[in-house]
């Protein structure tokens, strides 16, 4: 799967033929995806992620 470096942070992106972003937490590593569609940018992923990151 393709990653994302945002900050110190390492995301891991899944691209698939949904409607809407859904970012997730994987405990107890504390890994975190996002589920994007297919054109959404990496611009976009990284906005979503810096929104919610608190």
């Amino acid at each position: 799967m393709p990653h994302l470096q945002i900050d110190d942070l390492q995301v891991e992106v899944v691209r698939k033929n949904i409607r809407t972003l859904r970012l997730s937490v994987h405990m107890p590593d504390g890994r975190v995806r996002v589920t994007v569609p297919f054109r959404t940018s990496d611009a976009t992923v990284r906005e979503l992620v810096l929104a919610r990151q608190a």
